[in-house]
């Protein structure tokens, strides 16, 4: 593979670097001899140049100079004394010859020697609309998109008063406490479908002044279970006058696993 010898137009000095080798020359040598060697003005190796190259009053050689292969070179002065003799070995990696070519691959390597591998080329996609590209192990090949199937509908049942998603049951309901003519006033309520375990539950008092006084009354839920609960309304002023003379409605849900049918 050729190679360009130092760049193409370096300025060659004396011994002691003091200034230019003004009319010397480049002698080229078969490597380790005195066989001389030619060297070229273009890559392509066509245009030999004249050994030795001579170099100008700058010090500089008017040719590129191009190599093939390994080279002993003499710099010597106007007069044909010797300055330096080098040897020049081209820099290549072990398999960095690029090998023959062949129709139908392409250039890889692997780590060490460049190598032609056969090109995969993808198949014509003719026909072949809304496929993907796959394998069979040897082949490259369109085939379908694969099925996915719809996720099922959620698992819900809902009617009055109940909302059911998978296991987890909600139901929500109204009730009336009788009046007490007392400071508190109670009622159990049952759950139409009873839970695995106690749930959580809530209660609202839908009336502002159940009592004679004209107060509020706040609610407090016990004895809950599986399958119901007691609701307390209380008086919010504990005064002997005050009492509970009116029914209390109240709103309450429940929230919690369904027992198992």
């Amino acid at each position: 593979m050729p190679t360009r010898f130092l760049n193409p137009a370096p300025v060659f000095l004396d011994l002691l670097g003091l200034g230019p080798v003004i009319g010397g020359s480049l002698a080229f040598y078969e490597r380790g001899t005195t066989s001389p060697k030619t060297t070229w003005s273009d890559p392509g190796l066509f245009t030999p140049n004249p050994n030795p190259v001579p170099l100008d009053s700058s010090g500089r050689s008017n040719n590129e100079i191009w190599l093939d292969g390994e080279y002993s070179v003499v710099l010597r002065d106007s007069l044909g004394a010797t300055i330096w003799t080098r040897d020049v070995v081209p820099e290549s990696a072990a398999g960095g010859t690029i090998p023959s070519l062949l129709p139908g691959q392409f250039l890889t390597n692997d780590g060490s020697n460049l190598l032609w591998q056969p090109v995969r080329q993808v198949p014509d996609p003719s026909g072949s609309a809304n496929r993907l590209l796959s394998t069979d192990g040897a082949n490259l090949i369109w085939v379908p998109p694969p099925d996915i199937p719809q996720p099922p509908d959620p698992d819900v049942t809902e009617g009055s008063g109940f909302l059911q998603v998978l296991d987890t049951l909600q139901q929500w309901g109204t009730a009336t406490i009788p009046a007490s003519g007392d400071t508190n006033a109670s009622m159990q309520i049952s759950f139409p479908t009873g839970y695995a375990a106690t749930p959580y539950i809530g209660v609202t008092v839908n009336t502002q002044t159940p009592t004679n006084s004209g107060h509020f009354v706040i609610p407090a839920v016990v004895s809950q279970s599986p399958t119901g609960f007691t609701v307390i309304v209380a008086a919010s002023e504990f005064q002997s006058s005050t009492r509970i003379q009116s029914a209390v409605p109240v709103s309450w849900y429940a929230i919690g696993k369904k027992a198992a049918s």
